[in-house]
């Protein structure tokens, strides 16, 4: 499965190769093991995509091949992570966006990072809501008129609420009873480390 795009690689490649300098600086042993990116890329041993990242975290391939439901479910469609030149990142000046919260960050960047991204799930979901709100609040203007429960729906359910107490028998309640008749109840395995 196609999940992590180029930007997210090309951090990762960003990060180790600053670990490396700040080791040589600090003249430290280096102990990691050295990889290196193998000549023709390998899928990814992950059948399942992970959940809850930023949107542009997932290729826009991977992600617009999911259905509507696992693109609301999967990816966290309100927010990104990567600059659009990942490049620039985590180089010796700072970058002046680095400041920003995430809230700042994705404003400034989302419609150059949603781009190859179908959203089309997230406006659709959008729509829905606001329509259910919208007949929600026209439920309230009518006034006591749509309480939550009528007495015909609140007649329906009440032999679920006025169960009686007699269907469970007092002689079940003992542990005596409960055990002579655990045919109904339980499986009983004798014990004998108890004895």
């Amino acid at each position: 499965m196609e999940c992590c795009p180029e930007k997210a690689n090309q951090l990762i490649r960003r990060l180790d190769e600053e670990i490396e300098k700040a080791d040589q600086c600090n003249k430290k042993r280096i102990q990691r093991h050295q990889r290196y990116l193998p000549a023709e890329g390998m899928g990814s041993i992950r059948s399942y995509a992970p959940e809850g990242l930023p949107i542009d975290f997932y290729s826009a391939d991977g992600f617009n091949n999911f259905t509507a439901g696992q693109k609301r479910v999967l990816a966290d469609s309100s927010s990104i992570a990567f600059l659009p030149d990942a490049s620039k990142s985590l180089l010796g000046k700072q970058h002046p966006n680095e400041r920003l919260s995430d809230k700042q960050f994705t404003q400034n960047y989302w419609d150059e990072a949603i781009l190859p991204h179908n959203v089309s799930h997230n406006i659709a979901h959008d729509e829905d809501l606001d329509d259910s709100v919208n007949e929600g609040s026209d439920d309230l203007d009518q006034g006591n008129e749509n309480e939550s429960m009528t007495d015909n729906q609140q007649g329906e359910f009440s032999h679920i609420f006025d169960k009686d107490t007699e269907m469970v028998d007092s002689e079940y309640i003992s542990k005596d009873n409960m055990i002579e008749n655990s045919n109904n109840f339980f499986i009983t395995v004798p014990n004998e480390w108890a004895s």
